[in-house]
């Protein structure tokens, strides 16, 4: 006890000094306090990773972390899930800051509906990422917690709060059509059309000829021409039915509705046209 309070105070005016950090961590196990002296240690390897027992802590630590990943993985896809969270935790012992453990942990968290949590993981690795090469699958799998927690706001009717979540998860991952598409939904419920069919349009652009994102599409000029039937211009909505109908060819509804307008337009034969179209479809 006298040894470590000593060197607490050394600590205190070194606290930079590997080798004090190192003998804390030694100590640390001396009492059984693994975990603490293994997250000493990695303080060490922040400070100086060239110092010798640092490189000799790492060389041991990292084939046992290794294989401890490898087998949560088998773990993982046999659904052996209290198996994968007691490996997570001896993993995340060994060393706190593991950018895989902490996504594996992070999804069994998401399967839980812990969202939160999950988030929190992530949001350490991001903040302690040593390896560069996982920067991507990192951002990916934090845009993918923002996006299940906005899918299970949007379930719950709360668009504006679902729609700042899908926000933040379009930061980390611009190139997903999937939220955009999602968020637009969030836009279309609150009845903000226009910023509906803005997400809609960028998910097309990133997605191509999706059917998800088509019959999206179509559904907000649907919604709109619906608007302008409503207020009497059926001219216009016509129009909107006409955009509709170039997303979804086959709805037969979009037809439906083109042909009551056409019929206000006195414009029999292609009303018939489209009424007909729908009952092929």
């Amino acid at each position: 006890m006298f040894a470590l309070e000593e060197l607490q105070q050394c600590l205190m005016k070194l606290p930079k000094q590997p080798e004090l950090v190192v003998m804390h961590a030694f100590l640390k196990w001396s009492v059984t306090k693994m975990a603490e002296g293994y997250k000493l240690m990695w303080q060490a390897h922040e400070i100086d990773p060239q110092e010798p027992m640092v490189l000799l802590f790492v060389q041991l630590v990292q084939p046992r972390i290794a294989s401890l990943y490898k087998d949560t993985q088998y773990m993982l896809i046999d659904g052996k899930v209290e198996k994968c969270n007691i490996n997570i935790r001896k993993g995340l012992e060994l060393d706190p800051h593991n950018t895989n453990l902490l996504i594996v942990k992070a999804y069994l968290h998401r399967t839980k509906e812990e969202y939160e949590q999950a988030l929190c993981d992530l949001e350490l690795a991001n903040k302690t990422l040593k390896d560069p090469s996982l920067e991507v699958e990192l951002r990916n799998q934090i845009a993918l917690t923002y996006n299940e927690m906005g899918t299970f706001l949007y379930n719950k009717k709360k668009y504006t709060e679902a729609i700042a979540l899908f926000n933040e998860g379009i930061a980390f991952k611009p190139s997903d059509w999937g939220m955009r598409a999602n968020r637009g939904d969030c836009w279309k419920a609150l009845n903000d059309l226009t910023k509906a069919l803005e997400d809609y349009v960028g998910a097309h652009t990133i997605s191509g000829d999706n059917e998800d994102v088509n019959f999206r599409l179509g559904s907000v000029f649907n919604s709109r021409g619906i608007t302008f039937f409503n207020n009497r211009n059926p001219r216009q909505a016509v129009l909107e039915f006409t955009e509709a109908l170039k997303y979804c060819k086959r709805c037969a509804t979009f037809y439906v509705n083109r042909g009551k307008c056409l019929l206000e337009l006195q414009k029999f034969p292609e009303a018939v046209s489209d009424f007909e179209a729908a009952a092929k479809h």
